[in-house]
């Protein structure tokens, strides 16, 4: 019985000594570890979303420059004398030699343009890439494109049949040509 009983005691001192190391050592330990990994993870994700933001924004305002650049460069029509002088003469047969080498300028010097094409009705002159479904595309588009009367419309992304066996999606933008006396063409820029 004495066994026994020194048996209970010790059991009893183990138990103690158990739930005291677990209230005094594991448990706040483990929320303490909870607590710390719970606020750094948080803290790695905050840093991660702010990152990934002002990365988005810096983008944002990359493609708005460029875009305003695009659409800067659509004008060119306008801020080029000898271009000018051509579309005022309302006489598009051949576009005079100067307007081919400013046109022409431009696509060398601009690496994301591929295509700036003339329409004056029938009469289509193309810059840089030929495009087979160009009158298709027209038919779809060039309604509202004069409706804007010269302001810049960015038309949706579409896939342009080259040439060649290439297809590049590209983004067009466009404006009606203006002379002093009305529409007289339309403008793009792929």
């Amino acid at each position: 019985g004495n066994m026994r009983r020194k048996w209970k005691i010790h059991n009893k001192i183990g138990w103690q000594i158990m739930l005291l190391i677990l209230f005094t050592i594991i448990l706040p330990s483990v929320f303490f570890f909870w607590f710390m990994v719970n606020r750094y993870s948080n803290d790695l994700i905050s840093q991660a979303i702010d990152e990934r933001v002002s990365l988005l924004q810096e983008i944002n305002k990359s493609i708005s420059l460029q875009f305003s650049g695009f659409r800067e460069l659509s004008m060119t029509i306008y801020y080029d004398n000898s271009t000018r002088t051509y579309i005022d003469s309302r006489d598009y047969t051949e576009p005079p030699a100067t307007v081919d080498e400013a046109l022409t300028t431009i696509l060398n010097t601009r690496p994301y343009v591929d295509s700036l094409i003339l329409c004056f009705g029938e009469r289509v002159y193309c810059y840089g890439r030929n495009f087979t479904n160009l009158r298709q595309y027209r038919e779809k588009y060039e309604t509202q494109v004069l409706e804007k009367e010269g302001k810049t419309v960015w038309l949706p992304t579409e896939i342009m049949h080259g040439s060649y066996s290439r297809k590049p999606r590209d983004f067009a933008l466009a404006r009606a040509i203006n002379a002093p006396d009305g529409q007289v063409g339309a403008f793009y820029m792929f």
